[in-house]
């Protein structure tokens, strides 16, 4: 197998499994809920101080519409930011594959070595040149 069908494969491998945009998504919308929980939260607490009867509804109330924000959020946020990590290690590596791959065409295409070199034959008393040809 040729070394760039190795290069293009790598390559491939490395593209296939480095979209990341989706979970930048999934990391916005995980970040509004957990947002959104906190804002109810703080809401709530800030109503506990407060010593009436409307205001301890409003802190059950507010509480309890928190958490299945948090609930929510936290495994959508966590999970994209996890995945966000390991998808953007695909994308570098990638990048780093198609470097090399320019690296090794540049070499590959000046690596012809021409050398000519002047030989004796003291037996026959004569000489030639010979050419040398490395890849």
């Amino acid at each position: 197998m040729d070394s760039l069908a190795i290069y293009y494969d790598l390559i491939a491998e490395e593209n296939y499994d480095s979209h990341y945009g989706p979970n930048v998504a999934g990391m916005i919308v995980g970040g509004f809920l957990i947002g959104s929980g906190t804002f109810f939260l703080s809401v709530a607490i800030n109503d506990v101080s407060k010593n009436d009867f409307a205001s301890a509804i409003s802190v059950g109330f507010f509480s309890a519409i928190s958490i299945p924000f948090y609930l929510v959020g936290l495994p959508v946020f966590l999970y994209n930011t996890y995945k966000f990590v390991v998808r953007k290690g695909h994308a570098n590596r990638r990048d780093e594959y198609i470097d090399t791959l320019k690296r090794y065409k540049e070499r590959r295409e000046n690596s012809v070595q021409w050398t000519i070199v002047p030989s004796v034959n003291l037996a026959n008393a004569g000489g030639r040149l010979n050419l040398l040809v490395a890849f």
